[in-house]
């Protein structure tokens, strides 16, 4: 939705600070809406919306949740991967869109998952690089 009106009315800043304010207003004690979070969200929605793996396969499992077995078409995520892609938070996520390599992206999302990486661990091993150092060793 807030990616649809900012192409359609060319929202600014001044909007999502109104709809930051909005939604506390309207429900008590929500965290995590501020007008920063939710350009944040928007950049999510965008770097993500453009990977059909990821829709198809979150359409597929809305779609299909009571059903133990989807089908599994080439362009969607394995089981494995959509759920490590889901296990890590959006302040995890966030710093892994700073990566322009799908690929690094994905090393970066695994291993964080894997080793239950905080923010600031994952920041250290975004910056040295480690997605390098994991091919040469392949």
């Amino acid at each position: 939705m807030v990616e649809i009106e900012f192409q359609n009315n060319k929202w600014g800043a001044k909007v999502l600070e109104d709809i930051s304010s909005k939604l506390q207003q309207e429900v008590s004690g929500l965290r995590g809406f501020s007008a920063e979070n939710i350009k944040k969200m928007r950049r999510f929605f965008n770097k993500w919306n453009i990977s059909p793996s990821i829709r198809s396969s979150l359409t597929t499992k809305l779609e299909n949740k009571e059903n133990a077995i989807s089908s599994t078409l080439s362009n969607q995520l394995s089981e494995v991967d959509l759920k490590v892609f889901l296990s890590i938070s959006f302040s995890k996520h966030f710093e892994i869109l700073s990566i322009g390599d799908d690929k690094a992206k994905w090393y970066y999302i695994h291993k964080t998952a894997q080793n239950f990486w905080s923010v600031r661990h994952l920041r250290t091993e975004i910056k040295n690089q480690s997605h390098l150092q994991n091919e040469t060793t392949q």
